[in-house]
Order: structure tokens, then sequence, then C-alpha cells
């Protein structure tokens, strides 16, 4: 630290030792977080802003989602799919069938070092859907 900021600090800080006028730090007491809504409230509040949104709002039950997103997907020509890992998807197995029926899963994690990052960020803009 060079001598002229550490007189700085110095002097602020023997201020703030000395101050009278600053009033008390207040006393919050935070209220407990709310608990989270029910999982088919979240569904519909999010399926009722997409629908203001001009949007489609699509619910299956889980062994029909890979079967309807396989033929979806081939619809539109679409062969990778930009998803988040499977432990974190609600639908056990759904990449594993969309691999199976010739899917690519891309996986959205970028390396932290070069060159693998710029190569990662170059196939991951080619998927059409994520």
């Amino acid at each position: 630290m060079t001598d002229s900021r550490a007189s700085i600090l110095a002097s602020l800080q023997q201020s703030l030792k000395q101050a009278r006028h600053l009033p008390p730090a207040p006393q919050v007491t935070l209220t407990p977080p709310a608990a989270p809504p029910e999982p088919a409230l979240l569904a519909e509040a999010f399926a009722s802003e997409l629908r203001r949104l001009s949007g489609t709002f699509l619910s299956l039950p889980a062994h029909e989602i890979a079967p309807w997103l396989a033929n979806w997907l081939q619809e539109r020509g679409a062969r990778d799919l930009l998803s988040w890992q499977a432990a974190d998807l609600p639908v056990p197995g759904l990449l594993a069938q969309l691999q199976s029926g010739g899917v690519t899963v891309l996986d959205g994690v970028l390396p932290a070092a070069e060159p693998s990052r710029a190569e990662t960020l170059a196939r991951l803009e080619t998927a059409l859907v994520g």
C-alpha cells in the first residue's frame, strides 16, 4: 500500500473513531422467508404468464415427454439439444431416451480455460433448441 493511501485510510479510521454525530446502527429483525408456493401453483402462474406472451404451455405425464420432445425436435430438424444435467431435470431418464433416439445432448457447462472455452461456446451456438 502506498504511503498516501495508508495515510488517508488512517485518517478516515481515526475520524470514524471520534465521530459522535453518527446515528446508532439500526436494529433490524428480518421476518422468516415465506414457504415456497406449491409446484402446481407455480406451474399455473408460469403458464398464465407464458400465454399472455402468446406462448404455448403443454403439460404431459412424465412418460410421454421424451417421445413428444423427440418428435418435436425431429419436426424442426434439430438434432442437438442444449440441456441441464440429467440430475437437474424433473423427468428421470429423459436425456438418455433422447440420446438413444439420436439426439445429441449438449452440456452447457463451460470450461474455464482457453481454447476449450471458445471451442465449447462455438459448439453451443449451433444448437437450435435449449
